[in-house]
């Protein structure tokens, strides 16, 4: 059972320092998931394809409710551990901006092409909370524009980091 997330900008959300770190700063997660398992870091593609946007990702890119976009899931894993579930919404004008390299990544990380371009501009960041079954989980959803068309990154924290 979900309860629903709410989205806050910047808000501080009840957390330990050792959770409010992922959190802070503007690099890339992969590269901090890099640092943290000593190099002991891998990608496992979960799905990528063509679907919709559930509703609130379409509100934040601010496309119509049922317009088809690049959507990507991967777990990512520390030390063997899946420690990030990240869910990535790419818009077909960010598709043609990247000239089509965001729908061939595979098991390369989103970061390691966003992080390496001049015209990407980290647009907002939100943060929330999720209840599932019970357990407690830290998310945070960052708007990227690459070329001035929209990427939307959620990232959800699981136990395992902490």
């Amino acid at each position: 059972m979900v309860n629903q997330t709410i989205w806050h900008h910047r808000k501080r959300l009840p957390m330990n320092e050792a959770q409010r770190l992922w959190f802070r700063g503007n690099q890339s997660l992969t590269k901090q998931l890099i640092a943290y398992s000593d190099g002991e870091f891998e990608l496992e593609l979960l799905r990528e394809y063509r679907g919709k946007p559930l509703m609130h990702e379409s509100r934040v890119l601010g496309i119509r409710l049922h317009r088809s976009c690049q959507i990507r899931e991967v777990m990512l894993k520390c030390k063997g551990q899946a420690t990030v579930f990240a869910r990535s919404i790419i818009s077909d004008q960010a598709i043609r901006a990247s000239k089509h390299q965001l729908t061939k990544l595979g098991t390369v990380p989103l970061g390691h092409l966003l992080f390496k371009q001049a015209k990407v501009n980290l647009e907002t960041r939100q943060v929330a909370k999720t209840v599932i079954n019970g357990d407690t989980y830290f998310s945070r959803r960052t708007l990227y524009q690459l070329n001035r068309e929209d990427i939307l990154v959620t990232e959800c924290f699981l136990r395992a980091l902490w």
